[in-house]
């Protein structure tokens, strides 16, 4: 068992926690499997958006870039969708404009 001096404690036990829950984020949001999403407005009110796993081999690790110009885009953010998803672990959302009639039933879709 390891024991600390109470007056170190807090100097030691702090910054470790910050650590551990940063490392358990971090842990959680890549083990998270995306999603796509399409709406499907002819559905009833409770299920408007169907869904799917979203695994798209896309990723930086396989985009065919120069290191410099992948290293650009990273701090742009100027990327392909699929390749956003997969970075940033986002779920994407496909909607389908042509099934909704205006503003206010697109307003009205819901997750």
């Amino acid at each position: 068992m390891l024991e600390l001096p109470k007056h170190s404690r807090l100097a030691i036990i702090a910054p470790y926690l910050d650590h551990v829950a940063a490392r358990a984020a971090e842990f959680e949001r890549v083990l998270l499997d995306c999603r796509l999403f399409t709406n499907n407005a002819s559905g009833s009110f409770d299920s408007r958006w169907s869904l799917v796993a979203f695994r798209h081999p896309s990723t930086f690790d396989t985009l065919a870039l120069e290191p410099e110009m992948k290293k650009q885009l990273v701090e742009d953010l100027t990327t392909p969708i699929a390749t956003m998803a997969n970075f940033l672990r986002y779920d994407v959302y496909d909607l389908e404009l042509s099934k909704v009639k205006d503003n206010s039933e697109l307003r009205v879709l819901e997750i």
